[in-house]
């Protein structure tokens, strides 16, 4: 009968197309899984950041802020560090122009990595040092005195600076030899005592120590003694006459913090410089000589001014900094709200 084969017809047809909607279904219950998964683990990281108090968490949210800083801030900070070791005299805009025309705009980010390490492994570094330093130099009381305050943050500062300084004298290094702007086929020409541009930032620090010794990897640190010591001091001299009340707005208290890190590195930044130059020196008399002859030496040959090369690119840092910083924190604080 027609009809019955008709109706046959209508009741077999579908099961040619049995297995595209099964695959339909498995796909549709992997991405629930998936998504009650991510549910789950951004509730467990929600309910765990509510667990700690207000201070912590607010040294949370300027950690996870410094970390995208740096990321915003890269190119800047290569800028300076080139200026500093006085490897480019073209002005700002003509080297962010040039590095785009030849590599183009995701040049400027090169090496970014070891700035993402560096803060990654600074900051953790630096909070635990000074809980240590402060338990071990609390009175019977419990309080810290004003010197031990001092000697907390001279001390967490420098042992933080000694964890990362291998990862910034690759980064001074990686900088010198294959700057923003330079041909791609440069690279073909490098020798193998060179560094190689390729390399991840390990490899990069296994290479130096290679070739130079364990001790290479602190080459200059002697410098930051000398760099840190000025810097805690007007740290808290500044902090007095520009204090940051935790009940003030939170770009309030960004632009003071900007405000008081400027004058700050108004003093240090000439150490900075210095130590800069010794991490990029292999083996020569720059590196075996005392800061303070450097820089006599320094403001001899170039100019006193030349101990502050790049400041200006230092206070333009400070923008996105600032910026970056406040917008991570207002989404962080409402995501914990």
């Amino acid at each position: 009968c027609p009809s019955s084969s008709r109706g046959t017809e209508l009741i077999t047809a579908p099961t040619g197309h049995t297995r595209p909607f099964t695959k339909l279904r498995k796909l549709k219950s992997k991405r629930e899984a998936r998504e009650t998964r991510s549910d789950t683990v951004i509730s467990m990281a929600l309910n765990f950041l509510r667990t700690l108090t207000p201070e912590q968490q607010q040294e949370l949210t300027a950690y996870a802020a410094s970390m995208l800083s740096s990321a915003f801030s890269h190119p800047l900070y290569v800028r300076q560090t080139m200026e500093q070791l006085t490897l480019s005299s073209e002005t700002l805009d003509e080297e962010a122009l040039k590095t785009i025309a030849v590599q183009g705009a995701a040049a400027i980010w090169k090496g970014w990595e070891y700035s993402i390490l560096r803060t990654l492994l600074h900051f953790p570094s630096k909070l635990i040092a000074q809980w240590a330093m402060e338990r071990l130099l609390r009175n019977s009381d419990g309080e810290l005195g004003f010197f031990a305050r001092l000697l907390s943050s001279f001390c967490s500062s420098v042992a933080a600076t000694f964890v990362v300084y291998p990862i910034e004298l690759a980064q001074i290094r990686n900088i010198s030899k294959f700057p923003p702007g330079s041909n791609s086929d440069d690279k073909k020409q490098i020798d193998d005592e060179e560094l190689d541009p390729e390399l991840s930032v390990f490899s990069t620090i296994l290479q130096i120590k290679e070739r130079e010794g364990v001790t290479a990897l602190w080459r200059g640190f002697g410098t930051v003694f000398t760099e840190q010591l000025p810097q805690t001091l007007c740290e808290h001299f500044v902090g007095t006459l520009l204090p940051i009340e935790s009940s003030s707005g939170l770009v309030k208290r960004r632009l003071n913090a900007a405000v008081r890190a400027s004058v700050v590195s108004v003093v240090t930044y000439p150490m900075n410089t210095i130590r800069k130059n010794r991490q990029l020196a292999e083996g020569t008399s720059l590196s075996q000589r005392s800061t303070w002859f450097n820089v006599i030496d320094m403001a001899q040959q170039k100019g006193f001014l030349s101990l502050w090369r790049g400041y200006s690119t230092h206070l333009l840092e400070m923008i996105p900094i600032t910026l970056v910083g406040v917008s991570s924190e207002t989404c962080i604080d409402y995501v914990l709200s």
